[in-house]
């Protein structure tokens, strides 16, 4: 990911970005990468966009995004009272952090470590978009923070200890029935 229009970089290695900011990366248009993406919005409204499917998101939503889905967030600068008349404008705030990852720079032979089969399930789950929930949310928050924090060789061990903080969770919603692409 190199297009951060508008972010500041709280944390950065080659294998891991967390950013903050008040727009996202991508510009409103669909577009897939290697990394995982995981985005909190900490405040804002808007439409999120995987595969074939659409929802609507708003302030402390959490999604994660598995490596090359394409994907699309819209999120709306202000909304009206009244639409129909565009009467009682009101600016609504964007605020984001986002994280990306790329996992596959560690090596399929990491992910296929017993260690790791939580983040490589993960890894698969994520393919269909994760709705984040409250109770893991919380504690990945917590993660974000050391993160940002951290020197540069304390990030890797961090991700992996949110990563399966995820896979461990209950609680997951798939956002898409899309997982894999069809063969032609």
């Amino acid at each position: 990911m190199k297009d951060f229009i508008e972010q500041v970089l709280k944390a950065t290695t080659s294998t891991i970005t967390l950013a903050e900011g008040s727009a996202y990366h991508a510009l409103n248009n669909f577009h897939n990468h290697q990394e995982i993406e995981l985005v909190y919005v900490r405040s804002g409204e808007g439409t999120f966009s995987i595969g074939h499917t659409s929802k609507r998101i708003s302030s402390g939503a959490m999604i994660l995004i598995g490596t090359n889905i394409p994907h699309m967030f819209k999120f709306e600068s202000n909304r009206y009272y009244d639409y129909a008349m565009k009467h009682a404008k009101r600016i609504v705030p964007l605020q984001l952090l986002t994280l990306h990852f790329d996992p596959y720079k560690l090596g399929n032979d990491f992910l296929k470590l017993p260690e790791n089969i939580v983040i490589k399930d993960l890894l698969e789950k994520a393919k269909k978009g994760l709705l984040i929930p409250e109770q893991t949310k919380l504690a990945v928050i917590e993660y974000l923070k050391k993160i940002e924090s951290s020197l540069h060789y304390e990030q890797l061990p961090l991700v992996l200890q949110l990563l399966n903080k995820i896979g461990v969770s209950e609680e997951i919603v798939g956002l898409s029935a899309y997982n894999e692409k069809k063969n032609v």
